[in-house]
């Protein structure tokens, strides 16, 4: 009975607020941390940190690797949800000479780890059946800063999810270069 009076505790202090930010590290001010990039491949990060006109904030991460055009991934590290409530996602991007369909930002879901390992559940749909790019070839060309936002109802997560990490993939990382600051998942108000 303690043990179940514990855990009915600890649901209500892992409750997610409204408009919490679960992204740590959002707008890059810590650099790359809380970042994953391929880096258990030994491969370098995919770009750089730049303070030089951010969105947000001071920083920003610019994602470009010159003579590069194998595919690459630059995602936050897995934040938790939780089943039955709806999302937003909001981010800032800026380009440089984007070639089209290059950029895609991507929500991969995670059931609860069993002996330290996660199972991969699969990507959220972007509201289109079989489509997961929530960018949908949006971002291409050069452009300014601009913000964009998503709402992740709940019905397009899977009820067994318990944490979910956003990727930004770039398929052509050797042309040009792709601005990111402001990333943002929160419970919808």
């Amino acid at each position: 009975m303690k043990c179940l009076m514990f855990v009915m505790s600890m649901a209500g202090v892992l409750g997610l607020s409204a408009g919490e930010n679960l992204v740590s590290n959002g707008g890059f001010e810590e650099d790359a941390k809380n970042w994953s990039y391929e880096e258990y491949k030994g491969l370098p990060l995919p770009g750089r940190i730049e303070t030089d006109q951010p969105a947000e904030g001071v920083k920003y991460f610019v994602f470009t690797e010159p003579g590069n055009m194998q595919k690459r991934f630059i995602r936050t590290n897995a934040f938790q949800v939780q089943p039955g409530k709806d999302y937003v996602m909001t981010f800032q991007l800026a380009g440089e000479n984007i070639p089209e369909n290059s950029i895609e930002v991507q929500l991969l879901q995670y059931e609860p780890a069993v002996d330290k390992k996660s199972k991969v559940i699969g990507w959220v749909s972007a509201g289109r059946p079989g489509v997961s790019d929530f960018l949908a070839g949006k971002a291409a060309g050069t452009f300014a800063w601009k913000e964009y936002s998503y709402t992740i109802p709940a019905s397009a997560i899977d009820p067994k999810t318990d944490r979910i990490a956003l990727y930004f993939q770039n398929k052509n990382p050797g042309l040009g270069e792709l601005k990111i600051d402001a990333v943002s998942f929160a419970v919808k108000d």
